[in-house]
């Protein structure tokens, strides 16, 4: 039928793990070894073919027979368990609330007060700048910059290290900081990974981006991240 696709095998990690090959063959399949074809329609979007129910459903549901003291399924929690967990939960809810109304107020509070700036941003929010980076921490937040729609792909990674010794080498507060800016700009930003294609070209699709702001922007951010293949800007 002459339809482009793209094709990857791999190994459930724990099936064998002398084995793992994440380019393996027709020759080298296996009952252990999910095959998967993904497919771009017309709209953009990759719809994947795989043999999951063979292979991947049975290694992470198992067999009884093959996996001792295994039940599929959870028992009926208790009364005073189902209470608990409630009360719990609740308590979560509350702190998540709160901190929802305190980041909503200190974001007013920046646009009202700030240029948006890091340097701006970190003397409201009372940081002492540090004397040098901290070079461990600034590695991690530029790795964190290739995962996929990770907070810090709001920042270009050449500016990441001014915005952790704006904020004294502290990771949360150099996040808040990028938090800030992003309400600031009012733009959410995803950069999808690197693809390759089976004949080892890489390319990496066109960043996507929403508007942040108001109740939409969870749902906004969770829209992202079913593009990340079209690289398409959300914008609604």
């Amino acid at each position: 039928m002459n339809v482009p696709f793209r094709k990857n095998s791999s190994v459930p990690a724990g099936a064998d793990a002398g084995s793992m090959n994440t380019n393996a063959n027709d020759d080298m399949m296996s009952d252990k070894i999910v095959t998967q074809f993904f497919v771009r329609d017309p709209d953009g979007y990759y719809i994947e073919v795989c043999n999951c129910d063979e292979t991947l459903t049975k290694y992470c549901l198992g067999e009884k027979d093959a996996l001792p003291g295994y039940e599929e399924g959870v028992k009926p929690f208790s009364f005073a368990t189902a209470s608990a967990t409630i009360s719990l939960m609740q308590r979560w809810v509350d702190k998540l609330d709160a901190r929802k109304e305190q980041t909503k107020k200190l974001s007013e509070k920046v646009k009202k007060e700030t240029d948006g700036s890091v340097e701006e941003i970190a003397k409201l929010l009372g940081y002492k700048p540090a004397c040098e980076v901290d070079a461990t921490i600034l590695q991690t937040l530029k790795d964190r910059h290739s995962i996929y729609s990770d907070i810090w792909q709001n920042e270009e990674v050449d500016d990441i290290e001014s915005v952790l010794v704006a904020a004294g080498n502290d990771p949360k507060s150099a996040e808040t900081i990028v938090k800030l800016r992003t309400e600031f700009n009012g733009r959410l930003i995803c950069r999808p990974p690197v693809v390759f294609e089976a004949d080892g070209y890489g390319g990496r699709a066109p960043k996507s981006s929403a508007r942040v702001g108001g109740t939409k922007t969870t749902y906004l951010h969770l829209q992202l991240a079913e593009h990340c293949v079209t690289g398409r800007d959300v914008t609604e």
